[in-house]
């Protein structure tokens, strides 16, 4: 699988100032996911970051056991639960179905989890809506930070509790 590159000028310059404030204070609440169209593979690949605190403390919500990132704790419930967390809170719908997001592996950071996931196109579609609402069960001042790539055309997107929907093109 090809996994794109996370340097590009700006949004390496949006994410650092992200995490410096927030690393400070952490009174501002933000997650980065960065996804590519691969039109070859007829998928959309995503790198999301997610500070593992804040994450750990939404997985907890919906589990019994306590959980622990960073070591983990339990790495196989861990992953399920991770699996089913992004695909109820990050989800491609096309045509009013949901695609399944394919949940690939996860990685620590610094302060951060970062979580590879992946939808695949029987037929690649004009257009797909993206609902992300990762942390939003959580933290009510959360905004999600979407930088999607196809080819040349780049657009990044803020998600944020009443708006966590945004249209984007494939063809």
């Amino acid at each position: 699988m090809k996994i794109f590159q996370l340097n590009k000028k700006s949004f390496f310059f949006i994410f650092s100032l992200i995490l410096f404030v927030s690393s400070v204070s952490h009174k501002f609440y933000v997650s980065t996911s960065v996804a590519e169209f691969v039109k070859e593979k007829k998928s959309i690949q995503v790198i999301s970051q997610i500070f593992i605190d804040d994450f750990e403390n939404a997985l907890n919500l919906n589990c019994e056991d306590v959980l622990k990132l960073s070591p983990d704790s339990n790495p196989i419930l861990i992953d399920s639960l991770i699996s089913d967390y992004f695909n109820k809170h990050l989800k491609f719908i096309e045509n009013g179905n949901v695609l399944d997001n394919i949940f690939i592996g996860r990685e620590y950071k610094n302060d951060l989890v970062i979580c590879y996931t992946e939808v695949l196109f029987d037929s690649i579609p004009q257009s797909i809506k993206v609902r992300n609402t990762i942390l939003f069960d959580f933290i009510s001042d959360q905004k999600n930070i979407f930088d999607f790539q196809n080819g040349d055309s780049r657009k990044s997107f803020l998600f944020y509790s009443n708006n966590n929907t945004f249209m984007i093109n494939l063809k």
